[in-house]
């Protein structure tokens, strides 16, 4: 599949919209699109003219329909079985690094598009184990090409700061999600954040500010407590800023899993994945991410 005619785009979460835009962005190519949750906020804040069309109308008026993917929402698998049945091709943008069978099954039937799109051979090795039958096209990254040249014309034409920037990722609802319990990685993202800043001359004795983002699908209030309770550090907390901004003024990005530290250590930039001692989350399983453990000692170490 080469040429773009008649696309149709059906998207929830944030990852997979960011992918969408920035293809669509790189192709100039036009289309028709339904989209709800982070994924609407995202497509209307960068098209001016954004039009949301009703789920129909979209695989109705479309020859292919491209979709990203979500483990709670079927917004996508909607759309794939809608589009299957009136023998419509389907493609699906990949942005994760497992459970791929869990984002595609409900009700125990496994709803498959009739390809995949992934951005690297990691992603491609892995969605191999889980789904080896299925075709798989390994595509340029463009949110990665992108954010390489907005960062490089952000830097030559501002003075940056020298931040520490904080990724959020709730994975409590994650937990909920993909296992059924609360409390399967045996922490919070709010205690996880809160071991960070009491630790953080440990990553990075000086920096201006600590930038602390919260996840597309959280509130900002979410994360308000923590610059009262650690008011002695310049902590900004905000999502409103794009991702290059960010990464060309931090010199540190910190998380537990989420593809923005893959993105920040493929544009160069220093990253950490910081996991307490004895937990269920999720490993990166990318190169150039370093690994900090929290003990329960509140000890820190390098592993």
């Amino acid at each position: 599949m080469k040429t773009y005619n008649d696309i149709g785009i059906v998207s929830h979460d944030a990852g997979g919209a960011n992918i969408i835009l920035n293809f669509l962005i790189f192709e100039k190519i036009n289309f028709n699109i339904f989209c709800k949750g982070p994924a609407k906020t995202i497509f209307k804040s960068y098209f001016k003219n954004f039009e949301n069309m009703s789920l129909k109308d979209v695989v109705n008026k479309s020859s292919i329909i491209i979709t990203g993917s979500s483990i709670k929402s079927n917004l996508e698998l909607s759309a794939i079985s809608m589009a299957k049945s009136k023998k419509k091709y389907c493609i699906t943008f990949l942005e994760s690094w497992g459970n791929f069978k869990k984002k595609f099954t409900r009700n125990n039937n496994l709803i498959l598009p009739d390809e995949f799109w992934v951005s690297n051979k990691k992603e491609y090795e892995l969605l191999r184990q889980e789904i080896p039958n299925i075709k798989c096209i390994i595509k340029p990254n463009y949110q990665l090409n992108i954010l390489k040249k907005e960062i490089k014309l952000y830097i030559k034409n501002h003075i940056v700061k020298k931040n520490i920037l904080y990724i959020c990722d709730p994975f409590v609802d994650d937990s909920k999600d993909y296992f059924g319990v609360d409390d399967y990685w045996k922490i919070n993202e709010k205690q996880l954040c809160e071991a960070f800043l009491k630790n953080v001359s440990f990553f990075e004795k000086k920096f201006d500010n600590i930038i602390i983002r919260p996840h597309p699908k959280e509130n900002l209030s979410k994360y308000e407590y923590l610059k009262n309770k650690f008011n002695e550090l310049p902590i900004i907390i905000r999502k409103h800023k794009n991702l290059s901004y960010e990464f060309a003024n931090s010199n540190l990005i910190i998380g537990c899993a989420s593809m923005a530290m893959v993105l920040a250590a493929q544009v160069g930039k220093k990253v950490i994945s910081f996991l307490p001692e004895n937990n269920n989350l999720e490993e990166i399983p990318y190169d150039g991410i370093k690994k900090v453990i929290l003990k329960e000692n509140n000890e820190i170490f390098y592993e």
